[in-house]
């Protein structure tokens, strides 16, 4: 049967892609889960759950010591669902620090009322509790002992006895395994120590490898400093940005992956845990590192520097290349659209002067016309005013129907009686020239006539 340690925070010490990653390699149609955890991201925790819910194997979950918060939900995942006499189960709803505008908090707001049911289903698909039930054991810290998580339906059994007596009874391939609060467990250091066993098998005990004196160290010390307010990711970004590292880098260090760090990778530990280096490097001295490997750790490192540096200086040219390169076609796209521009604007310009040229020469023909109609007797001075503000085609309409008279030059008069045409033909003229107080005069003087006139043509 293969088994999956989770042990410590999810999310930081204990990665999601790194459980299912377990979990799909697992051989055979069993899968066992040890958790002993306080917690950590919902979401990762969500995802190991599903992970394991859809592995298509028989899966049993043992909680030991403490399943809270995420790892609670993770421990609702097995088929078989069992824990010690002194362990503690805690489930609860999703809790954040909100920050942002309005829409933002909304936001937020959905995202934890989407996990919330969705751990909720987790509660009621295990054990069978109503929504209501189910509902009201999240809305609170709800910490359950052996017996109240079997009563819920919560826990299937206790640790069978053969893995009691493997874990907390086999004096003679390993020590005990103590079952902590969880501030003991900060102090001791615990959930490595029993990452450390679970991953022996039961083998004999072996000399400690390189790493495992000062893995031990740092993590005691990083779990000493965890508390509500600073989380071990918190202090896992601290050490690497002071020691100007990667977080990876960080927990291969702690996990005793990464063997004899050099002494410069270490002070940002020191820095941030509030530990001295001088039981830094004893550790590291008892873990078999010396200083000639230190030496060749440096000269790494500087390697790796020097390495990145030039990765650096190559890419920062090539991104200064290509920020010149599409500088110069932006300035050939620039010169291109200035280039349309004026081209645009000469034709314009030819256009309007075109225009220009062909108002001049229907103004100088209305104003010929005008005169014409002047030096004909057609018009007045005072109808010849008044057309000169019209346009060149209402002029020629006008003069177009006008007949010379003998009125005289000028028109200033009013029309004799012998004049050519008849009153009624005056007054039409009149009226026609836009002369309408003349033609008004005229009107008023021979309004029988002109009306018998328009009644005959009628």
């Amino acid at each position: 049967m293969a088994t999956i340690s989770i042990l410590g925070d999810i999310g930081a010490s204990v990665q999601a892609e790194d459980i299912i990653t377990q979990i799909q390699e697992a051989k055979g149609d069993k899968i066992k889960v040890l958790i002993a955890s306080p917690g950590g991201s919902a979401f990762q925790g969500l995802m190991i759950h599903d992970a394991l819910k859809a592995s298509g194997k028989e899966v049993t979950t043992i909680a030991l010591g403490l399943g809270a918060s995420a790892a609670f939900i993770i421990f609702l995942a097995g088929d078989k669902r069992e824990m010690g006499d002194a362990t503690l189960l805690m489930g609860h709803n999703s809790r954040t620090e909100l920050a942002g505008t309005a829409a933002q908090i909304r936001d937020d707001l959905e995202a934890m009322d989407a996990i919330d049911d969705r751990m909720k289903a987790a509660v009621m698909a295990a054990s069978g509790m109503s929504d209501e039930d189910a509902t009201k054991l999240l809305s609170k810290d709800t910490f359950m002992n052996l017996k109240t998580a079997m009563d819920l339906g919560l826990a299937t059994d206790s640790i069978q006895d053969d893995i009691a007596a493997s874990l907390n009874m086999n004096k003679q391939t390993k020590e005990p395994v103590k079952m902590a609060t969880k501030e003991e467990t900060k102090k001791a250091g615990l959930f490595k120590h029993m990452a450390a066993f679970f991953q022996s098998e039961h083998k004999e005990e072996e000399a400690p490898s390189a790493g495992t004196k000062l893995s031990s160290v740092l993590d005691s010390a990083i779990e000493s400093k965890v508390s509500d307010e600073v989380s071990r990711g918190d202090l896992i970004s601290q050490i690497a940005s002071v020691s100007d590292i990667d977080e990876s880098t960080v927990n291969g260090i702690i996990s005793g992956e990464i063997d004899c760090p050099p002494e410069p990778r270490l002070s940002g530990f020191a820095e941030v845990l509030d530990i001295s280096m001088d039981s830094i490097m004893t550790a590291w001295s008892a873990d078999g590192c010396s200083a000639s490997q230190d030496e060749d750790a440096k000269a790494d490192h500087e390697d790796e520097d020097k390495e990145e540096a030039k990765a650096d200086h190559e890419d920062d040219e090539e991104e200064a290349k290509a920020d010149h390169d599409d500088e110069d076609e932006e300035k050939k796209e620039m010169k291109a659209r200035i280039e349309s521009l004026e081209s645009e604007l000469a034709a314009t310009k030819a256009e309007h002067e075109d225009e220009d040229e062909d108002e001049k020469k229907e103004e100088e023909a209305k104003v010929s016309a005008i005169l014409s109609g002047i030096t004909d007797k057609k018009i007045t001075m005072h109808t010849a005013i008044n057309l000169s503000k019209k346009s060149p085609s209402e002029v020629s309409a006008i003069l177009k129907d006008l007949s010379a008279n003998a009125t005289g030059r000028g028109k200033t008069k009013e029309p004799k009686a012998d004049a050519s045409g008849s009153k009624a033909d005056q007054w039409k003229a009149l009226k026609a020239e836009g002369n309408h107080r003349d033609a008004q005069k005229l009107y008023n003087k021979y309004s029988n006539e002109i009306g018998s006139e328009m009644s005959k043509d009628k």
